[in-house]
């Protein structure tokens, strides 16, 4: 595996080299040992992001929920807040009239110096600011269900199968599969439809159409030898050098006398 060719595209290197019986095999081998490498990256990575997703949104709308009955509690408290303040103009209409000190900011401490009428003012639009920060909550809450449902379904493509393009290929049925029961003309739902779409056609752009064969897979430009080949053949040319070698002493042995002075 090389490294990134820059910081910033995320570009993975990978080199494979097989030795075969023929360079036509090897060619074939590199090609499927090719597209099983990009085919396994993209799994990992899916598998990966698919679980965390999953538990990351789980964990969020327990969150919300939260967040909703802490704001629903504050609300509890700015409507009885409210009630008292108007029965206290109510008893006191001449504090309607009383002039509005000059408070830099408002705290426990201070708020009390303000007149109820200016209370009941603050109260109300506290209990405004809650109101909309409720909806807001259970809008999102409503949003992460949805995506929780989603991812959900892609664990369960993810448990079915091993391969890396099986799992993008089949997001787009998962998505169509638990949209198929829901109000698309609902605005929230449709915003994570749209979402869920964009994130699919993005993540088919880069690990399908991206991922590809840069070079080859090619014959090599000078073959080698097979290792059996290799051994078989210098096995042979060592048992015929020692055939000469022994037959070539015996004759010296023999004729030795020959040469003798």
């Amino acid at each position: 595996m090389d490294q990134p060719k820059d910081g910033g595209n995320n570009v993975i290197g990978l080199r494979i080299v097989y030795a075969a019986g023929s360079g036509e095999n090897a060619q074939r081998m590199v090609g499927l040992l090719g597209r099983y490498a990009m085919d396994s990256i993209t799994y990992m990575i899916y598998s990966d992001v698919l679980r965390f997703k999953y538990s990351e949104i789980t964990a969020l709308i327990t969150k919300l929920d939260n967040d909703i009955i802490e704001n629903r509690e504050k609300l509890d408290l700015y409507k009885r807040k409210s009630a008292a303040l108007k029965q206290i103009v109510m008893r006191y209409p001449e504090s309607a009239n009383q002039t509005s000190r000059q408070v830099i900011s408002v705290t426990e401490d201070n708020a009390r110096y303000l007149s109820p009428v200016t209370q009941l003012m603050t109260t109300e639009v506290d209990t405004a600011i809650t109101d909309e920060l409720i909806y807001h909550t259970k809008r999102e809450q409503q949003k992460n269900i949805l995506l929780r449902e989603y991812y959900g379904q892609a664990k369960i493509l993810l448990d079915n199968t091993k391969s890396g393009e099986t799992v993008l290929r089949g997001l787009e049925s998962v998505k169509l599969a638990v949209f198929k029961t829901k109000d698309l003309k609902d605005k929230t739902t449709q915003e994570v439809y749209n979402k869920i779409t964009i994130d699919n056609q993005l993540a088919n752009n880069l690990y399908l159409e991206k991922s590809r064969f840069i070079a080859g897979p090619s014959l090599p430009e000078h073959r080698s030898t097979r290792l059996s080949a290799a051994l078989l053949r210098a096995f042979a040319i060592g048992l015929f050098g020692s055939i000469i070698v022994v037959l070539g002493r015996a004759w010296w042995i023999k004729n030795r006398s020959k040469f003798d002075i």
